[in-house]
């Protein structure tokens, strides 16, 4: 029998999708607040991989990555997602359509995992109707889609740009500045729902 043992913290990086400067804007300081500081992976770019989202949020939408300085416990991530959520309710508009979309996804040594809301055959279901999706896995010296894997992150670009944040993230672990901090998400959920 193996011995359960915990992972190392990982990478938390949240795509940020909106057409409303204002909106991108709101959404970055309250990921700030309660994460602690957060960069930008990569530049901002035209969101063109499906219109879904057009009817919602309308259709000029802009695509970005943040990366939290701190690394996170991996079993955090349904509490993540519930949080960004909470995000998305409060910046939508009256109607209640969102503004913005937050996806956070956890990048490790192994894998890229993103949380979702949505049920599908390949996704795990966590808590909360949160489910997890490895929806990429490191093989080879390169990330590898899954079959079902989001057209835009199976981009070539995506892919190098995972690639090389990967990097940072296992020279982080290898120097030990990164320090988890499964208590956040926990204390953020206490404040959403009050």
């Amino acid at each position: 029998m193996g011995a359960a043992d915990e992972p190392a913290p990982a990478l938390l990086i949240i795509a940020v999708l909106c057409a409303d400067s204002d909106a991108y804007r709101r959404a970055r300081d309250r990921l700030a607040g309660w994460l602690g500081p957060l960069r930008q992976a990569g530049p901002e770019g035209d969101f063109g991989w499906t219109d879904y989202y057009a009817a919602e949020m309308g259709s000029s939408l802009r695509r970005s990555f943040l990366i939290a300085e701190r690394l996170v416990a991996p079993g955090q991530l349904a509490a993540l997602k519930l949080a960004t959520n909470g995000i998305e309710a409060e910046l939508s508009r009256p109607d209640g359509t969102r503004r913005v979309n937050l996806d956070p996804g956890l990048l490790s040594l192994e894998n890229f995992v993103l949380a979702s809301t949505k049920r599908q055959p390949q996704r795990i279901y966590l808590r909360d109707g949160i489910y997890a999706e490895v929806t990429l896995h490191f093989a080879g010296g390169r990330f590898v889609p899954q079959s079902r894997t989001y057209p835009e992150y199976r981009s070539p670009e995506l892919l190098d740009l995972l690639a090389d944040v990967r990097q940072e993230y296992k020279d982080c672990l290898r120097a030990g500045t990164g320090r988890p901090d499964p208590a956040t998400a926990r204390v953020y959920m206490t404040e959403v729902q009050e």
